[in-house]
């Protein structure tokens, strides 16, 4: 469905049917897999991504549609119809994903809508398709419909955040997944009981659940801080620290934006995004179900006696 969606649009800019025929398919397993892999560059710009079709509706809906069926996980897709009313994780998932997707759409409205080097010069509903389509590739599918350097501190601050958030679990997504923000929301704004459970909409949430939520955002955080600290300290004042910890969130989440600066890093610190980039697809919540794991098998039949410790 996707590729045929895709195939005018991708017809029309190369003109060849076949030539065309392939960038549909590939750029239909591109978005569906939030890759963000594209392949219309040219030898006056290589790397110009979705740039020549950020008026087009017939390209940017289909690859907007593709990247959140494949950022909101195979439960949900499965599932979904059929189990809506009584499954909360899929109630979750949606509700954030369409709470991401309108809430970024209009904050980059609101921080980009008169930027020449993003969206200012666009007409009115042009500046709307953009910014929703940038709310939704930036949470780690990758694509871009205009120059990533170009936006506002603001806007970064909102793409990062964004990236940092990505899709929800069992997809193809990074990031720490929507249901985890839900859960840290949700510590922080409800109480939890004598056993560290909170309870929503009747439902117990563990407090295991919890904790390997915020092991998660540590995990990321820590390892965003160090990937930015080495690669600070080997390229030097050659980069500003927005541009390198752009690069570094980006990586973590598998997003694939840059602020063009990747090509021009040194190969020390090339290898060090790559780690980072292998570390956000398989290694984050490798690592914290492994962890988890001994520490709960081991103090699974253990009282500890509690230790006074004053926090804030």
């Amino acid at each position: 469905i996707g590729v045929l969606a895709l195939l005018y649009s991708c017809v029309d800019f190369t003109g060849s049917f076949w030539r065309g025929l392939f960038s549909a398919i590939f750029m239909s397993v591109s978005a569906f897999c939030n890759a963000g892999i594209d392949i219309f560059g040219s030898e006056t710009s290589s790397f110009m991504s979705l740039n020549p079709f950020s008026s087009n509706v017939l390209m940017q809906l289909p690859l907007m549609l593709l990247i959140i069926l494949g950022g909101l996980g195979f439960v949900v897709l499965i599932d979904g119809l059929k189990n809506i009313r009584t499954n909360q994780h899929i109630k979750v998932v949606l509700i954030m994903t369409v709470t991401l997707i309108v809430g970024g759409a209009v904050a980059f409205m609101l921080c980009e809508w008169n930027n020449p080097a993003t969206i200012g010069d666009m007409s009115v509903g042009e500046k709307v398709l953009n910014s929703f389509f940038q709310s939704i590739t930036v949470r780690t599918a990758g694509f871009v419909t205009f120059d990533q350097s170009g936006l506002t501190t603001f806007g970064m601050i909102v793409t990062m955040i964004l990236m940092f958030i990505g899709g929800s679990p069992t997809s193809v997504a990074g990031g720490i997944k929507t249901t985890t923000l839900f859960i840290l929301i949700l510590f922080l704004v409800k109480k939890s009981n004598s056993s560290g459970t909170i309870v929503f909409k009747d439902r117990k949430v563990s407090s295991s659940i919890i904790y390997k939520s915020f092991k998660l955002l540590l995990y990321m955080v820590i390892t965003v801080l160090v990937a930015l600290l080495l690669i600070l300290a080997i390229e030097g004042d050659n980069f500003t620290v927005a541009s390198v910890l752009f690069e570094c969130v980006s990586a973590i989440t598998t997003t694939g934006l840059s602020f063009g600066i990747t090509s021009l890093l040194s190969m020390p610190s090339k290898m060090i995004l790559a780690v980072v980039m292998f570390i956000g697809r398989v290694g984050m919540t490798t690592i914290l179900l492994a962890v988890s794991s001994r520490q709960d098998a081991s103090m699974e039949q253990v009282e500890f006696i509690n230790t006074d410790i004053i926090v804030g």
